[in-house]
Formats: C-alpha cells, structure tokens, sequence
C-alpha cells in the first residue's frame, strides 16, 4: 500500500470479463471509482493534500484489481475495505472543485445570418423612384448587387429599367441571401394637339405655349422623337385636304427650326387628311358642324416609341 501510494499516479487498470465474472458488484463499484480518479489524475493543479487523496484512491483501485486477478480466491473483505477508502477519498471536497475546475464547454455554433430585402411599390413609372429597404441578422457584411451597404437601412432608388437587387449577408455562421425585383414601365407616350383656322397652316398665338411646351420637353431629353400628324376638317377633296394635311405638319417643323433650332431628323410627318376627325363634321341631322370642324383642324404630336 506505502509502495503504491509513493510511486507517481497510475490510472488503475480496466477490468477484464475473467477479473468481473465472480465479484460483479465490486466491478461496477470499482468501474465508478476508476472513472472518477481518471478525471482527478489528468486534472494537474491539486492543493498538496488534495493530490494525497488522489494518490490514495488510485493505490486503493490498484489493490482492488488485484484481488480481483485471484477470482474465486479474491478476499471481499480487502476489496470492500480499500473500495471504502477510495470512495472516502474521493467523496473529498476535491471532487467538488474538480467538477467545477473542468474545462467549460465549447461555445455554441455561431448563428447563421437570415437577410430580407423589399423594394416599395414593386412597380414604377420610369422617372419615378423606389423604396429599398433591407435587414440582417447575424451578419458581419451586407452587400446589395455586390456593393457594400449597412446591415440594416433603406434607400430611394429611381432606376431607368427593370432591377434585381441581391442582399447578400455574411456572418460567422454562415451566407444568406434575399432579393426584390422592380419593375419599370415607360409612362404613357406624350401626346399634345394645336388648332388651325379654316384652310390655314400658320401656327395661331393660341398654340405657342403647346409649342413651346414640346420643344422645352425634346430638349430635356435629346433622344425623344416626336411623329406630326396634320389633320383637316370635311370641307374639299380627300386630295386638297392630304395636302392641306402635309402643310400644316411641315408647318410645325419649321416653327421649331425657326424658333428652337430642334433637328428635323427627330420628327416624322404624316398627313391624315379628313380621313380622322375627332367629332363629327355634321350634326345629327345631317347639318354642317362648324364647331366640330373646328377641332378638327389640328396637328397632332405624338411621342415616338
């Protein structure tokens, strides 16, 4: 026992089914302890008393597996003795702080990051703009189409097409990805109208803020194209009125070369004659309509699409 207790600490041995098969109750006691002096041997910063007991139940665990070597000839009274002791030993508040000195366990598993984006409305006018609002959790680095944005936030966004917009949100724990789709639609051609007097082609005074309109509008956006339409009212021929038509549409082209320097080459004339009217050139009752002829005779400016 002194022989034993001196020598350094030794894991006592496992048992084997031949040391078990007679004495099974000791077996499992013996099994119990060895598990525990395992922990109190490989735990390495013992008080000097401490590490007494360690050393005791470890050369208690010893005599015990030796005994259990002889079978049938083991003396129970030796194994329940030096099992006593080793329990004793370690049923020490030593126990106690070894549980507690035990390594904490490792941190759990980084979260993975989650990442939602919506774009409101889903659908706009082209000149319009956009709500972009986005957020991560568990995220280190967001980034919107591959540009890096806050994990979190919102911003307006008046693209001039249709645009998918990725979030990407990277984290310990992992990738995550969302997207919202806007749709962009062209607003409805620009569509503007002046009046001609009877079999007249001169731009009136009561058409130059139209005129004036248009030409501020083609100037704004250098690739607009417009189609000029000139119309006549009933009154003479189909062919008169096909030619009164193209003079009244070659009028307004030179009003804006004249007067705002446009390029020809973005107008399309085209004369529609009699051939459209907007109301009827006579009454129910078959009467001449001077009024109707009256909106009849115009220029339509229409926006090439």
């Amino acid at each position: 026992m002194k022989e034993l207790a001196a020598a350094p600490p030794a894991i006592p041995p496992d048992l084997t089914s031949d040391m078990s098969r007679y004495y099974p109750d000791f077996a499992a006691t013996y099994s119990e302890l060895q598990t525990r002096v395992k922990e109190a041997i490989t735990y390495k910063e013992h008080k000097a008393v401490d590490q007494w007991r360690v050393d005791e139940a470890e050369a208690d665990l010893q005599l015990v597996a030796f005994e259990l070597q002889k079978g049938q000839r083991a003396s129970t009274s030796f194994m329940e003795k030096y099992l006593h002791d080793a329990a004793w030993a370690l049923n020490h508040h030593i126990v106690v702080q070894l549980r507690i000195a035990k390594p904490a366990p490792p941190p759990p598993s980084p979260l993975p990051p989650t990442a939602d984006i919506t774009v409101t409305p889903s659908q706009i006018l082209r000149g319009d703009c956009a709500m972009l609002t986005w957020q991560t959790t568990n995220a280190t680095e967001a980034l919107i189409n591959n540009e890096a944005v806050s994990t979190s936030g919102s911003r307006k966004v008046c693209p001039e097409e249709n645009t998918n917009y990725l979030l990407v949100a990277n984290g310990p724990g992992g990738r995550a990805d969302d997207q919202a789709n806007l749709i962009v639609t062209l607003p409805p051609p620009h569509h503007f109208r002046i009046h001609f007097d009877f079999d007249e082609w001169a731009i009136r005074n009561d058409a130059l803020d139209t005129m004036s309109k248009i030409a501020t509008l083609m100037r704004e956006y250098p690739e607009m194209q417009m189609t000029v339409e000139g119309h006549t009212d009933a009154k003479g021929t189909d062919d008169y009125n096909m030619s009164l038509g193209e003079r009244r549409a070659k009028s307004v082209l030179d009003y804006f070369l004249a007067h705002y320097g446009l390029d020809p080459s973005r107008f399309s004339l085209i004369s529609k004659g009699e051939s459209e009217p907007l109301v009827s050139n006579v009454t129910i009752d078959g009467k001449d309509n001077p009024e109707g002829r009256a909106y009849n005779r115009r220029a339509e400016f229409i926006e090439k699409r």
